[in-house]
């Protein structure tokens, strides 16, 4: 069985649709980094991991016939260039903004959140008590009582009480009530 040879026209001209249209927005200016730098600048920044571990993670392969993962060699180095590269640099603010933005979520949109976990039929009763209980931290309402049991409670009224007054004792004559 002969091979068919890899030429330029194969691998560019020929090449599957999602291939074609990356090149074609490198060829514009509108995608400047690859795929594997894509992975290194998520690894920063998303995952939090050094430059050296992020670029032996986005630029390792793995050997066809072994089935090994081949890291980079000088990856020490190769991370300390792409963290000096602008495009580099550039797509990490985008990713930084972009993660800024879908962390941008209210108290209010948590508190409904919660309050759909707690009334969804279909949730597990454990979710519903973990829900409950944010819930309650959130909305305070584990709030300790202001006195003690037994405490005596002083409460200041905006006006004077009148006193009560007292009715006439009433008797009950054969089950029914006869007022004097």
């Amino acid at each position: 069985m002969m091979k068919k040879s890899e030429s330029f026209d194969e691998l560019y001209l020929n090449a599957p649709k999602e291939t074609k249209e990356l090149n074609k927005l490198r060829k514009e200016g509108r995608l400047l980094v690859s795929n594997q730098v894509e992975e290194f600048c998520r690894h920063v920044i998303q995952f939090g991991r050094l430059p050296v571990v992020a670029y032996e993670m986005a630029f390792s392969v793995i050997d066809a016939d072994t089935g090994e993962i081949i890291k980079p060699d000088h990856a020490t180095y190769y991370a300390g260039q792409m963290m000096r590269r602008k495009d580099v640099l550039d797509y990490m603010k985008e990713l930084r903004k972009q993660i800024v933005q879908s962390g941008n979520i209210d108290r209010e949109q948590i508190i409904q959140t919660l309050r759909g976990l707690l009334l969804d039929p279909d949730v597990k009763a454990s979710d519903r008590i973990a829900a409950a209980a944010q819930l309650n931290r959130m909305e305070n309402f584990n709030k300790e009582a202001d006195a003690l049991p037994g405490a005596t409670l002083v409460i200041n009224l905006p006006f004077t009480p009148q006193p009560l007054v007292s009715a006439p004792p009433m008797r009950i004559i054969d089950g029914e009530v006869i007022d004097n």
